[in-house]
């Protein structure tokens, strides 16, 4: 590609935010493919050239081009070449693409859900629907779920919007199974009785 027609990428005036443009990666990781066609480059190797901060931006900046059109994304591993597109572009971001209404019973949807205690629950967004709507689904299909984190974020919360039958039970890293199902103890006279 001729240097007249590569995107110069060290002119462009940064914001105050980060000292960068929106989309500055993004022209610069299309400027060092473009001027690079004919070569399959791995993620690492592109953020290494140009000196970016986060591979993972770098990535994201490739999937966009890959959605696009502009490059071609070859897995395993991953690697990235630009397409004529890409290079007739010249590093121009893509358009955004257009938002699609979700359909189906609702999916997606996420207003507030009223728990037991009268208190309203905010589903979140989880695999293209909400997480009250993903865990209905999978207790429908009988899969078991772990819900595991620090206290205070809504593990005990998602459980009683998704399911308003069933009934809670506080517990604590020193709760154990006889805790809730019972357990024998022994007798002052040598026996057990199951409590």
């Amino acid at each position: 590609m001729d240097p007249a027609t590569t995107p110069a990428t060290n002119d462009i005036p940064p914001t105050a935010t980060d000292g960068r443009r929106p989309g500055y990666l993004y022209r610069q990781v299309a400027a060092y493919l473009a001027n690079q066609p004919d070569q399959w480059l791995k993620v690492g190797e592109i953020t290494t050239a140009i000196a970016a901060r986060s591979t993972g931006a770098v990535f994201e900046a490739l999937k966009k081009m890959a959605a696009a059109g502009y490059a071609t994304h070859y897995t395993g591993p991953h690697r990235f070449q630009i397409t004529q597109a890409g290079i007739d572009a010249a590093g121009a971001m893509p358009p955004p693409a257009p938002r699609t209404p979700r359909s189906g019973r609702g999916a997606g949807r996420r207003q507030p859900v009223t728990r037991p205690n009268g208190d309203l629950y905010f589903p979140r967004k989880l695999a293209g629907a909400t997480d009250v709507d993903v865990l209905r689904r999978l207790r429908e299909k009988r899969i078991p779920v772990l819900l595991y984190g620090p206290p205070g974020t809504g593990k005990t919360a998602l459980v009683e919007a998704a399911f308003p039958d069933l009934l809670t039970v506080a517990g604590t890293g020193d709760t154990v199974v006889e805790d809730s199902l019972g357990n024998f103890i022994p007798l002052p006279d040598g026996g057990f009785e199951f409590v």
